[in-house]
């Protein structure tokens, strides 16, 4: 028989114990020192707030992906090759690289995710995943996945519907600003819209100023506005990719001009702190864990500020390290042992919310909830997506990309770059 779920009467689970499963959810509550009252007062200590404030990481990805694109088609633009035909192409550049490994991905759930297993909690998990997918596949290929809301389907791609978005919108930034009066206004002017965008949306919808992770957000992420309207749609994270964009014109320049990096020396200083000061941007969650007493001026002028005061922090931070103006951050970002994470960061952000809604799903008993093992439970679980994604990238994303990359350098096509997905887009 099919669970049953949410408050359903125990009488009739009592009374039929062949296969039903019953399941309730309730608050928990504690008045004695315990790890239950400890991750029930986690919102009150500011150190929490890395962590919960967290997903304001994710836009170091739209900051990288603006500047690479951007250095590549000023790399075109002075070799004479930048055209209007080179926005379909890369758009289809874009769709044939990230599609393959994501469509495999997308057919499993629908097939064969939901016969891996049974349990009480495998039709919240794993089933519902498996439903949504069936529905609601084809936004993912498309890419505008991150503009349906009542999708349960791998809903930590809309991070690769939004990269998508953007790039295509560099792509028609970069091929009509070609020349440097037309960069400026271009870039100054959509740079503005996105920053309004967020706020207008945080001041009319009256959304929260910060998209905090809780406990039910893996349960309710579909009821809640602000990741909808500002957290995953593409036109809300322009910003940061406009910063990237205008941080990959100055280097390519920069790099042609051989400029003189010695005079941006004396700001050693500011550079070291761009990561500090970051740090504390995440801390400022705190003061709108209460949103209710707090302006919606406020959280609207927070909301449209936050995420390119967070993009020009990090634009700071790798153009100190590609000049080598700054030392200690630049050791490790070039640290060799990046290398092989990198070539399976795609893969693994790809997979990982499926493996732990398989691992969720496969659960038949309690388990004891504190730091420690949390800890030790992230570890696990990006060890084991790790090493699931080395099979997958030796047999099919290695083999696959190299034959699009050897059909398109065949047909003189330029190549563009794939998006750097970092382990800690898990929280995203």
């Amino acid at each position: 028989m099919p669970p049953v779920f949410h408050m359903d009467p125990y009488a009739t689970c009592l009374f039929q114990t062949n296969g039903t499963y019953c399941f309730t959810q309730f608050v928990l509550t504690s008045d004695t020192q315990s790890d239950l009252l400890d991750m029930i007062n986690v919102y009150e200590s500011i150190v929490n707030y890395v962590f919960l404030n967290g997903t304001l990481v994710v836009q170091s990805f739209f900051v990288i992906a603006g500047l690479l694109l951007a250095y590549k088609m000023e790399d075109l633009n002075a070799q004479g090759k930048v055209s209007w035909k080179l926005i379909p192409m890369g758009v289809l550049q874009i769709f044939l690289r990230l599609i393959p490994s994501y469509g495999l991905v997308i057919l499993f759930s629908v097939t064969w995710f939901r016969r891996m297993g049974s349990g009480p909690l495998w039709h919240s998990n794993a089933i519902l995943e498996a439903d949504s997918c069936s529905k609601y596949w084809w936004t993912h290929l498309l890419f505008i996945n991150n503009y349906f809301d009542s999708s349960y389907c791998m809903v930590q791609m809309w991070f690769l519907a939004a990269y998508v978005q953007l790039m295509v919108l560099g792509l028609f930034v970069c091929v009509l600003a070609r020349n440097r009066t037309a960069k400026i206004w271009t870039l100054c002017i959509v740079f503005i819209i996105g920053m309004i965008l967020p706020a207008a949306h945080t001041f009319y919808q009256n959304l929260e100023a910060v998209l905090l992770m809780t406990p039910e957000f893996i349960f309710s992420f579909n009821d809640y506005e602000t990741f909808n309207h500002v957290y995953k749609r593409g036109h809300t994270n322009v910003p940061a990719f406009i910063l990237g964009i205008a941080l990959g014109y100055y280097i390519y320049h920069g790099q042609k001009k051989k400029v003189n990096t010695q005079k941006y020396e004396k700001y050693q200083l500011l550079f070291k702190l761009t990561v500090p000061v970051g740090l504390m941007m995440m801390f400022v969650g705190l003061l709108f864990k209460e949103s209710e007493d707090i302006s919606p001026y406020t959280k609207a002028v927070y909301a449209g500020l936050m995420k390119p005061i967070f993009g020009f922090l990090l634009c700071l931070l790798i153009f100190s390290s590609v000049f080598k103006i700054e030392h200690l951050y630049r050791r490790i970002l070039e640290w060799n042992l990046w290398r092989i994470p990198s070539r399976l960061s795609y893969i693994a952000y790809v997979i990982h919310i499926t493996f732990i809604r398989l691992v969720a799903g496969l659960g038949t008993s309690l388990n004891t909830v504190n730091y420690w093992l949390m800890i030790v439970n992230a570890f696990g679980v990006i060890a084991s997506v790790y090493i699931l994604t080395i099979p997958f990238w030796l047999l099919i994303e290695g083999p696959i990309n190299e034959v699009i990359n050897f059909a398109l350098i065949k047909e003189g096509r330029v190549k563009t770059s794939k998006p750097e997905v970092e382990t800690n887009q898990e929280t995203a």
